[in-house]
């Protein structure tokens, strides 16, 4: 079989990379740096008793919030020897319920402003608090969530890059709030863990053991 080879000459095939290396990436291409893909569901969640967001170095007593799966990179999910980085929605981390090995973590979002009365916060807090997620990289002299204030996350925030904090639409919103359903009424934190186990064994089965132990029967 006869082959006909075309020979490129070395000056045009420079000129190509020379071409590409200069060339603007199309808006398909600029790749979000946040760690937080999407907000799967949400939906909001009241306790008759309050109780604390160990969470926070406030420790606040909270009664009130929001019940999330959130789909974020595994790397940054998945269990380490070492300290974690923290997630955090809006100004404040989240309670992380499960590790989320595959990418999908459950969390509760406390609403630290006020305790809600009669199911209704008197500070007024909406479902967009849930519109901002950043991960805080393990960099800080404080790192682990229960030793991180509100003042402490407003700096690590204010150093943020460029594309990662994952701000979504309101339609992205609207859709994981109609996807979670009727507000989660419960007595205390011990019934909303057990809902969120529920969501555990539905989005993230392979933490299986997480929600069997939040599902057992207490110990007395």
């Amino acid at each position: 079989m006869n082959r006909t080879w075309m020979l490129v000459p070395l000056a045009v095939v420079g000129s190509a990379i020379a071409l590409l290396a200069t060339r603007e990436p199309a808006p398909a291409e600029v790749r979000d740096s946040s760690g937080v893909k999407r907000l799967v569901v949400a939906a909001p969640f009241t306790t008759s008793a309050p109780f604390v967001h160990y969470w926070q170095a406030e420790q606040p007593q909270v009664n009130h919030g929001w019940l999330c799966v959130v789909e974020a990179d595994a790397q940054l999910c998945a269990p380490k020897q070492t300290v974690e980085p923290v997630l955090i929605a809006g100004a404040g981390p989240v309670e992380r319920v499960n590790h989320g090995t595959l990418g999908r973590t459950v969390v509760l979002v406390p609403c630290t402003q006020a305790l809600a009365v009669d199911g209704a916060c008197a500070s007024g807090c909406k479902d967009e608090a849930l519109q901002t997620w950043w991960w805080l990289a393990p960099t800080l002299p404080q790192v682990l969530p229960e030793q991180l204030d509100g003042a402490a996350i407003a700096r690590a925030r204010a150093l943020l890059p460029e594309g990662a904090v994952r701000t979504l639409t309101s339609a992205e919103l609207a859709a994981a709030l109609k996807l979670g359903g009727e507000a989660i009424q419960v007595a205390n934190e011990t019934e909303l863990h057990r809902v969120a186990a529920a969501w555990i064994l539905e989005h993230a089965p392979e933490d299986r053991e997480v929600a069997q132990g939040l599902l057992a029967p207490p110990v007395r």
